[in-house]
């Protein structure tokens, strides 16, 4: 059933049951449901058990009277917004109306009670109860959407700072290759030009050593010293030309780096 259709609760409450047949009859073609309370500690034994929109309350009751009763009413945080009409034959002057209204009462009916009156007084404050169970019902909803949303919201910027760290991390490991192989493209470079200039000045001493050979008297140890000569400056060459090689290799290498915008 749609809550904004739904029956409320009435509770009426009278000392005497003639009256609270009278009320009951009037308000029966309102399509609510009615409660009944002869004193006041039944009428709050059913607010306690039953979500109530209205209380009708005879003023003059034994014991605890209509005052009495509105003021436990008021003083439970549960029923600190329900509505309260009161109905009273005799206390009608203003200032038992005003210690009513003081009370939280809503309405001051007299008696005898119009019963058009008394059902258009109704109807108002059981209109103006299921707006505002309405209002709560959206305020909850939106409440909920609003932690959803926030959830959503929250979720999102984690990923999103992750993702932020991740490609922070990719950019910091690419600079640092990217570095190390500008690093060794130097490195490959320098090796080189030292390499080309070391093998220079050895092919001038295989050179000039080969020329020697041909001088040297015949000699046995003239001649293994000479060889020994040649066999460092052979091995000398070898390890130029294989840095050589290795710099050929840097220079050559296809680049694996280009530029991105982050």
């Amino acid at each position: 059933m749609n809550p904004t259709t739904e029956p409320v609760n009435i509770l009426l409450v009278d000392d005497q049951q003639a009256k609270l047949l009278s009320h009951e009859a009037i308000l029966a073609g309102i399509g609510e449901n009615l409660l009944k309370a002869s004193s006041a500690s039944q009428a709050f034994e059913c607010l306690l058990k039953n979500e109530i929109a209205l209380v009708l309350i005879d003023v003059c009751m034994p014991d605890l009277d209509g005052f009495e009763l509105a003021g436990m009413i008021r003083e439970h945080p549960r029923f600190q917004a329900t509505a309260i009409i009161f109905v009273s034959a005799i206390m009608m002057t203003y200032p038992d109306q005003l210690r009513g209204y003081q009370l939280g009462g809503v309405d001051y009916v007299p008696v005898p009670v119009v019963p058009e009156l008394l059902r258009a007084k109704v109807k108002v404050f059981v209109d103006l109860y299921r707006k505002t169970r309405q209002l709560e019902r959206f305020n909850a909803e939106l409440e909920q959407r609003v932690a959803e949303r926030t959830s959503e919201l929250q979720r999102f910027n984690e990923q999103l700072e992750l993702r932020i760290r991740e490609r922070t991390h990719e950019r910091e490991t690419a600079l640092a290759q990217l570095f190390e192989a500008q690093k060794m493209d130097t490195i490959g470079q320098l090796t080189g030009g030292v390499a080309h200039d070391f093998n220079n000045l050895l092919m001038a001493v295989l050179g000039s050593l080969s020329l020697l050979e041909k001088r040297l008297p015949a000699d046995e140890r003239s001649h293994r010293l000479l060889q020994n000569a040649v066999q460092g400056a052979q091995r000398g060459a070898a390890l130029t030309q294989r840095l050589l090689a290795f710099s050929r290799r840097r220079n050559s290498s296809p680049k694996r780096w280009t530029s991105r915008s982050w």
